[in-house]
Parts: structure tokens; sequence; C-alpha cells
């Protein structure tokens, strides 16, 4: 007996050491696992602080863009204004230009028709070359320039 009383207490400290081990090793992984525990309560709050600032950053990039696009929208509807603006202001110039030709053409016509008008005159006139100078100089000079004046008149009123 005394042999199987030494086998059993053999037996009991070699289970007594293997529990001890265990311990050792429960208390080993229990610390590895606080550990853990304590790295993952740490990455959660990095995670949580990363994703605010993401949702921030998301958000000041979100109303950035809106600001952005209301600066767009702006500029457009300025641009198209101007444009509208710039069109019409064409138009206008090339109406005012349209009747300058107009009235240049008609200035030109009547400027043509008093140079015939003079022509016919000098020619139908025959100048009296034996009057003397006192005597022309004496010759009301308001009817030969008469036709002249209206022509100036009609050149001044298309010119308006």
């Amino acid at each position: 007996m005394e042999g199987q009383l030494a086998v059993a207490v053999e037996e009991k400290n070699s289970v007594m050491s293997m529990f001890a081990k265990a311990a050792d090793e429960k208390d080993a992984v229990t610390e590895r696992c606080a550990k853990a525990e304590e790295a993952a309560v740490t990455l959660s709050a990095k995670v949580n602080e990363l994703e605010d600032k993401v949702l921030e950053m998301s958000a000041d990039s979100l109303r950035a863009a809106e600001a952005a696009a209301m600066r767009a929208d702006d500029d457009c509807k300025r641009l198209e204004a101007e444009l509208a603006a710039s069109q019409c202001a064409k138009r206008k110039l090339e109406k005012d230009k349209a009747k300058l030709r107009e009235g240049y053409e008609k200035s030109e016509r009547e400027r043509l028709k008093l140079d015939a008008r003079f022509e016919m005159r000098r020619e139908t006139q025959v100048m009296n070359l034996e009057r003397t100078p006192a005597e022309a100089a004496k010759e009301s000079v308001e009817g030969c320039f008469k036709a002249t004046r209206k022509a100036m008149q009609v050149l001044d009123i298309n010119a308006a």
C-alpha cells in the first residue's frame, strides 16, 4: 500500500503541478485578455474619435462644396444677365448702324443731287465776263447759297 500511496501522492503532486501550471496559464491568459480589452477600449475610443473627425470634415467639405456651388450658380446667373445685356446692346448698335448707313446713303444721294443742280446752274448761267468786280460784288449771293443751306440742314437731320 505504501507503494500505492507513493504513486497516489506522486499523481497528486503531478496533478497539483498541472493545476498550478493551468492556474498560471489562466492568470497569464486573463492578464492578456485584460490587456486586450484595454486595447480594444482604447481602439474603440480612437475609432469613435476618428469617425467624429471624418463626419466633421465631411460636413465641412459638404458645406464648402455647397457654398462653392452657390457661388458658381450666382456667377452663372450674373454672366447670363451680362450676356443678355451685351446681346441687347449689340442688337441696338446694329440697328443704329443700319440707321446711320441709311442716313449716310440718303445724304450722299442728296449731295449728288445738289452737285448735279449746281453743275446745271453753272452751265445755264453765263458769266458776264465784261462786268466789273464792283458790279459783281453788288449782286446778292443769297439765292446761290439757299440750296446749300437746305442740303446742310438735311445732312444735320440725318446725322442726328
